[in-house]
């Protein structure tokens, strides 16, 4: 799999990949070298508006999973993680946890940026629904069990004395029976149709551990921006929507540019791309390619005009860097195109 391709999932939080990091660490993996091995940096991981891959913690726990020998390493993972971040602060601090996890399933995203939460009160059971919303994830049975878990840990942790009633896991069981039910402390039924963690609906009414309104609010505030960040897009679109608008303004699309634009450092605009597993000379490659295309698509304009359009001042250099990414000319591209329409 291609960095282009690795960066069309989610992401994940910096903090939330620390997390998991020390919780390996507890079960006695070798964090650096792990983190090397799969390309993340623990150093960056630290800084609060890094992102990591959603690939790079399958490949995380895969690795741990491998190197301890337990087919159950995302579970006892999940249930050693002492989670941190806004969203558990504002679990921590709010009045009560009813409003807790209302904030919690509305800022889902900021851990990981394709994640659902869905808090119901049926019957007596609060339930906590979890979507993890990337495919690959949801797919892996680690991946599921240590994020339910993680969730439980900050439930647990904000307010102790919650206990579960039940969870409900969409992969079916495997390991030693009756392991995951002993981790989550409640039955499990497994193969459902959902990840879900499942609450007496007396917890809502329970008093977080911090419970402080005031720091609550500034939480809420700091939170809604790392939300609002997330909701403009990931850096990879940020900087691919910047390159198009500079090409269209007849502007170079350089390292710096882009930097200046998004007001942001050129090593800090690095440091993103690469957390999310991608490069600035790979997003400029595919901005330039996709609008090349289009432009060669008008029969109207010449090679030259469409090399200028996008950034080349040399028809040359347009051609070759052309043939990189088409696997054929400018002109060869054009004439596969009219075959393509001509044909019944």
């Amino acid at each position: 799999m291609t960095g282009r391709e690795e960066a069309r999932g989610s992401t994940v939080g910096g903090v939330q990949v620390a997390d998991l990091l020390e919780a390996l660490q507890r079960l006695g993996v070798d964090t650096r070298t792990l983190a090397a091995q799969v390309g993340c940096s623990i150093d960056a991981v630290r800084d609060p508006a890094t992102r990591v891959a959603s690939l790079r913690i399958l490949a995380l726990l895969e690795g741990a999973g491998c190197a301890l020998d337990d087919p159950l390493i995302g579970l006892h993972a999940g249930a050693c993680v002492e989670t941190r971040g806004p969203l558990f602060y504002l679990l921590l601090s709010t009045p009560s946890l009813r409003e807790g996890l209302s904030l919690f399933s509305q800022f889902a995203r900021v851990p990981l940026d394709s994640q659902v939460l869905r808090v119901t009160v049926t019957e007596g059971i609060v339930e906590l629904a979890i979507d993890l919303g990337d495919p690959d994830l949801a797919r892996n049975r680690q991946a599921i069990d240590y994020i339910v878990g993680a969730n439980l840990s900050s439930v647990r942790r904000a307010a102790p004395g919650c206990r579960p009633i039940g969870v409900e896991l969409a992969h079916p069981e495997v390991g030693e029976p009756g392991e995951t039910a002993r981790v989550f402390g409640c039955p499990v039924r497994f193969g459902g149709d959902r990840n879900a963690l499942r609450f007496p609906e007396s917890i809502v009414a329970a008093i977080p551990a911090a419970a402080n309104a005031a720091i609550a609010e500034q939480i809420r505030k700091y939170t809604a921006t790392l939300f609002a960040t997330l909701a403009a897009g990931s850096m990879r679109d940020r900087v691919a929507d910047t390159i198009r608008a500079l090409l269209v303004a007849g502007i170079a699309p350089d390292r710096a540019a882009i930097a200046h634009r998004l007001h942001v450092s050129e090593r800090t605009l690095q440091r993103q791309l690469e957390q999310e597993a991608t490069t600035f000379k790979d997003i400029r490659d595919t901005v330039r390619c996709e609008l090349s295309q289009a432009l060669l698509s008008n029969r109207a304009l010449t090679v030259e005009a469409v090399a200028q359009s996008v950034g080349f001042a040399e028809v040359a250099s347009f051609s070759k860097a052309f043939g990189r990414w088409a696997g054929c000319s400018p002109s060869r591209f054009r004439t596969r195109l009219s075959a393509s329409h001509a044909a019944p």
